[in-house]
């Protein structure tokens, strides 16, 4: 086996320009005749924009621009990962606190950060939900315009999607239960917040456009300016420096489109790095609300369980709903039980879009379910990991019908996390200790794609789609194509 091969331990690819500080990310990257962009936004979350006033802005010495959705083309160009809801800036209304309504490009930060609070907005204040009771309310006001959903039967309320799925008979198993165990578990909106900011920068390209940003899915970047601006792939070029955390944060286009429009208009390189508070205002987790009802007998074993979980999901659509349905899929844990009720919401809110983070939507409802075990364990006087011992699935048995069987030994597993950290014997004063299990399903799309094109001296280049977040991939590429080749 090659020391540079796999198994081997070659020198991590961009591993000492990330401990040395040399390593550029996007808001590193050289930017002396680019202009500066400040996003303008409101201090409410839903308001009706009645009009903007830019001219105390423009007049600002070094400003070059204030885009408002009158500058863009009509209808407002809108993108997403599935849905494409989200519009390049407000138009009409704001949909949720920080949601820019102008932006604005000038010679200097200073500059652009003076003439954004010379903008003048007139608005109208109006009602906002900014919770799942308020949302999910029978008189809410509607997040989305219903001409967004054209054939949506939930395009008239505030849910996005239902996903459900099951097996058994939930409601006939409920009678044979000797114990049923009941709760509501929340899981409050959180934000990735990774240490590089979001950054971003585009310039003319030509007669294409160039975009730099940390994005983790740059070739879903190129179709999506592409699409926007109405130009060939070949024309759209996409730079994606490793970034540094994104934590499913930066999966996504967010400010990219506005800032490719302002370049074309511009004819100018242009770049916008976001501040905490702004980045707050971009991405989020969503907020959950998760209800677990479990039927046991009272040897342990399970007999019934139903979920019924809501996701709080923001303005837009976002990857959210994708989120939901694979966090929901699998939130029966890897459980063996024979009638299993789920039912999950998308629900839409007057909040930031919510985004991937670690788990894709798996921790809010594995919390939710892991805590009901224990709670079961307690009612029926069973050691929590004894519990969940009597009910895993064990190699080769089905934990969800008609889906593939379980391939791990997870008893093994679980046995051996209690033993290293002493689960039978006493803790310290002071000090808790807890077992739970996870269970997250694989990849369903191809995101990534690779192609190795050989040299004529014998070297070889490894193209990737693939983004670089520290865990190693461009090593382990190169170590996969030597190890081939």
């Amino acid at each position: 086996m090659s020391e540079e091969g796999v198994g081997g331990s070659p020198a991590r690819v961009g591993g000492l320009g990330r401990v040395t500080g040399t390593q550029l990310y996007v808001a590193d990257m050289p930017h002396e005749d680019a202009l500066h962009v400040k996003l303008v936004a409101l201090d409410v979350a839903h308001a009706r924009i009645r009009g903007i006033d830019r001219a105390a802005a423009l007049a600002l010495p070094g400003v070059r621009m204030v885009m408002t959705a009158d500058d863009l083309p009509k209808p407002m160009p809108r993108f997403g990962p599935q849905r494409k809801d989200r519009p390049v800036l407000a138009v009409g209304e704001t949909k949720y606190h920080g949601e820019p309504v102008a932006a604005v490009a000038a010679e200097t930060l200073d500059a652009a950060e003076a003439a954004a609070r010379l903008v003048a907005v007139d608005y109208e204040e109006l009602s906002a939900v900014h919770t799942l009771a308020a949302a999910l309310a029978p008189d809410a006001p509607r997040v989305q315009d219903p001409s967004l959903r054209p054939g949506d039967p939930c395009a008239e309320t505030n849910v996005l999607h239902e996903h459900r799925y099951g097996w058994g008979d939930v409601d006939a198993a409920l009678t044979t239960a000797d114990v049923v165990v009941e709760g509501t578990y929340s899981f409050p909106m959180v934000t990735q917040f990774a240490i590089e900011p979001h950054a971003f920068m585009a310039a003319p390209d030509g007669d294409g456009i160039a975009v730099w940003s940390s994005i983790q899915h740059p070739y879903w970047l190129q179709r999506v300016i592409a699409d926007l601006l109405q130009l060939p792939l070949a024309r759209v070029r996409v730079f994606a420096p490793d970034p540094g955390g994104a934590f499913g944060g930066k999966q996504h286009a967010k400010y990219e489109p506005l800032l490719a429009f302002m370049a074309r208009a511009t004819a100018r390189q242009v770049r916008l790095v976001l501040t905490l508070e702004e980045t707050f205002q971009a991405v989020r987790r969503g907020a959950s609300e998760v209800h677990v009802r479990s039927g046991f007998r009272r040897d342990g074993t399970l007999v019934f369980r139903d979920i019924e979980a809501h996701y709080l999901i923001g303005a837009y659509a976002d990857i959210a709903d994708r989120t939901v349905a694979k966090g929901s899929y699998t939130s029966n844990g890897p459980y063996r039980v024979p009638n299993v009720r789920i039912l999950a919401r998308s629900v839409l809110s007057h909040t930031v879009p919510s985004t991937a983070f670690r788990g894709f939507g798996n921790p809010q409802q594995i919390w939710a379910v892991e805590s009901n075990m224990n709670e079961a364990a307690e009612i029926l006087r069973i050691d929590p990991l004894e519990l969940r011992l009597r009910n895993l699935a064990h190699p080769g048995e089905p934990f969800i019908p008609h889906d593939r069987p379980a391939d791990g030994d997870w008893a093994q597993a679980v046995k051996r996390a209690a033993e290293i950290i002493g689960w039978r014997t006493p803790s310290a004063a002071g000090r808790g200790r807890g077992i739970a299990l996870g269970l997250k399903s694989g990849p369903t799309t191809g995101l990534s794609y690779s192609t190795v094109r050989l040299l004529v001296d014998g070297s070889a280049v490894v193209y990737a789609g693939t983004s670089d977040m520290g865990q190693g991939a461009r090593t382990i590429f190169a170590q996969i194509a030597a190890e081939e080749l």
